[in-house]
């Protein structure tokens, strides 16, 4: 599949805080159809892979993947078909490599007639993707409820799956919970409870720090006060939720939008969309893994923005790409922060087509340069950044 390059020329449209010379944003076409959504990233010891879903008239549904070797992608894959697939915009399949070599893929299948009675399907692949072992659902659980939202963290050569999890939802007074367990070879294990009561919808995040693993997600309150939260993995004991900051958002409904963590080997970097106060932001956390009371907050975009997240690391520190506006239009941007937490470069990469007002990105960062991918009415794209090029 060709590459083409796309030159963002409306220099009106964005602003660099630095006089360094601005990004370019290149466009790469990708193996998705017109009907392709939920687009994700994968990186991978080598490059990395690209899953989207296909849709189907007929009902049916396919998990695709495709790998970059560097200057194209190679033949599509498929990881799964089925017609049970829940298919949506939010919560979208992803995959994850560890250090063993194996791949493992998540994708959503109904469990009843409900529209949000579905659970977590997983497969694992020690072939790179060639073949497929169904692993059964992720959860030991199978009511008729909503499962989902998932993220991977490594953990040795094994994964750890975090996930949002409804079983206690059938009771009246029950809550969304954040639970975890263990991928190891064909086994699915050590299954656990991490919080008894989370927002129902937001996409949660996790990373491996020095430390272990640690997953950040949206906690929800009695009095309906949806902030993030984290969880730690220490030498083999969790902790209890802890508070990211004290934003104090008060909405009644789930705002499905979620955090992002990236970690490097001495500093971690969190972003997240809050309107607290009626007043919509996107804000970047970063501290060293020594000392996480020595941190720094950056206001990202507090000119209402849409959020939808993504951070990842970069040679120079963290890079975040979200959905914001300009003017009547919405648009994808971009801001680069170094690690003691100073801005060093923000501007906008190009603007959505239609009146987009939910969504998110994904973005990984390769050899120094930063892919991202998103959907508009246009349907699925995919882009590069040379952070230094």
């Amino acid at each position: 599949m060709k590459l083409f390059v796309l030159i963002i020329g409306w220099i009106t449209c964005f602003h660099s805080l630095t006089a360094e010379s601005q990004w370019v944003l290149e466009m790469v076409q990708t193996p998705a159809s017109e009907r392709g959504l939920a687009p994700n990233l994968c990186s991978l010891k080598e490059q990395f892979a690209f899953t989207w879903m296909e849709p189907e008239p007929n009902g049916k549904a396919t998990v695709h993947l495709a790998r970059w070797n560097g200057l194209a992608f190679d033949a599509t894959q498929t990881i799964a078909e089925s017609h049970q697939m829940f298919a949506n915009w939010a919560d979208i399949p992803s995959m994850v490599e560890t250090r063993g070599g194996d791949w493992y893929a998540q994708w959503l299948e109904k469990l009843g007639s409900d529209t949000y009675a579905y659970g977590i399907r997983m497969q694992r692949s020690t072939d790179q993707g060639q073949t497929w072992q169904p692993l059964g659902w992720l959860h030991d659980d199978q009511s008729e409820v909503e499962h989902g939202f998932v993220s991977f963290a490594l953990e040795g050569k094994d994964a750890r799956a975090f996930w949002l999890d409804g079983r206690e939802m059938t009771q009246p007074k029950g809550n969304m919970t954040l639970r975890t367990a263990l991928l190891a070879g064909s086994e699915i294990r050590d299954e656990r409870l991490l919080d008894e009561n989370v927002c129902t919808c937001c996409p949660t995040t996790t990373t491996t720090t020095p430390d272990g693993p640690v997953v950040f997600y949206r906690d929800r309150t009695a009095k309906e006060i949806r902030d993030i939260r984290w969880v730690r993995r220490h030498n083999d004991q969790w902790s209890p939720p802890n508070p990211l900051a004290d934003d104090q958002w008060i909405v009644p409904g789930c705002p499905v939008n979620g955090p992002s963590v990236a970690s490097c080997e001495s500093h971690l970097a969190v972003s997240r969309f809050t309107a607290a106060d009626d007043q919509p932001k996107v804000i970047l956390e970063v501290h060293p893994h020594k000392d996480p009371s020595h941190k720094r907050e950056i206001v990202l975009d507090d000119q209402a923005p849409l959020g939808g997240c993504s951070t990842v690391t970069t040679e120079q520190g963290f890079a975040t790409s979200w959905l914001g506006r300009e003017g009547d239009g919405i648009v994808l941007r971009l801001a680069e922060v170094s690690l003691n937490g100073t801005l060093t470069h923000e501007q906008i990469l190009t603007q959505l087509k239609g009146p987009i007002f939910r969504g998110r990105t994904c973005a990984i960062s390769k050899n120094d340069t930063l892919w991202v991918t998103w959907t508009d009415q246009r349907g699925v794209h995919l882009g590069r950044i040379r952070l230094n090029g």
